[in-house]
């Protein structure tokens, strides 16, 4: 992909309705961009109020289908987790472009393109989810738990 033929979409996304947050979601990349000197942004993309889980988000899917219509050619997210927490939903959505090198992901805070397609990259991301969900599982587990026990000795 030639650095004249960027299309560039910004993606930004806050669970909860936070102005603030995308501001500073936007304002991140845009220096990003500039540090960078990248040109050819297209469009500003943000939902609020919805979780990264979610796939009925409407810029996300405004995105998916400006990807697919060969509209924007560069994702650029805070981190991934923006686009969207879970990886395989991602790749599902969006795997497609990345292997055809249509499309480019990039996750400033985390470092992540999707350009850069190490094995060693690929099986380190699938580590680290397994660790979230993991860790997460174990949180529920620990909450529960401490509800359970805090209930009986009220009794």
């Amino acid at each position: 992909m030639k650095k004249s033929e960027k299309k560039i979409a910004v993606y930004v996304r806050t669970n909860r309705e936070c102005v603030e947050s995308i501001n500073l979601q936007i304002n991140l990349i845009l220096a990003y961009l500039e540090k960078e000197e990248m040109k050819g942004l297209s469009g500003i993309y943000a939902d609020c109020g919805f979780s990264g889980i979610d796939k009925n988000r409407p810029e996300y899917t405004r995105l998916l289908n400006d990807v697919k219509k060969g509209l924007i050619n560069t994702i650029i997210v805070c981190d991934i987790s923006r686009l969207n927490r879970d990886v395989i939903e991602l790749e599902s959505d969006f795997g497609e472009f990345i292997v055809k090198d249509l499309v480019n992901i990039i996750g400033i805070q985390d470092e992540y393109s999707s350009e850069e397609k190490s094995l060693c990259k690929q099986i380190s991301k699938a580590i680290n989810e397994i660790y979230k969900r993991d860790m997460a599982a174990r949180r529920k587990a620990t909450r529960e738990w401490k509800k359970r026990n805090l209930a009986k000795s009220e009794v």
